[in-house]
């Protein structure tokens, strides 16, 4: 739930779900969801919703969402994306598909850089 949500905020652009908003929620010490990616299934999204429900109006469990895809595709691009798609489409699980591509990407980067002169 979280991804598409999380994907679905990144493709808006909608500024009240920006990584800006998630950072003043940060500053004004509003709880943060740290693991974003225990809230897969709707009952999970639901629950944590009205959790972290706060006086200043600022919908967190959005802004977090969009900020995890928002790094994670900065790290395995559109190729990544397609990558992801292709894997669940094909029965992968998606946590699975996820992970695998997200650590593929931080081993080529490490590569990448070692082979650096």
């Amino acid at each position: 739930m979280w991804f598409h949500e999380g994907l679905a905020v990144v493709v808006s652009k909608l500024p009240n779900h920006s990584d800006e908003k998630l950072r003043e929620a940060e500053k004004l010490g509003l709880p943060i969801p740290q693991r974003i990616g225990e809230l897969g299934d709707f009952q999970a999204w639901s629950n944590a919703l009205n959790e972290y429900q706060n006086s200043k109006g600022i919908n967190v469990i959005y802004s977090a969402a969009g900020h995890e895809v928002r790094e994670w595709l900065k790290r395995v691009g559109q190729q990544g994306l397609l990558e992801l798609i292709e894997g669940v489409n094909s029965g992968e699980k998606f946590t699975a598909a996820y992970d695998r591509i997200a650590e593929r990407t931080v081993a080529d980067a490490q590569k990448q850089r070692a082979a650096q002169p």
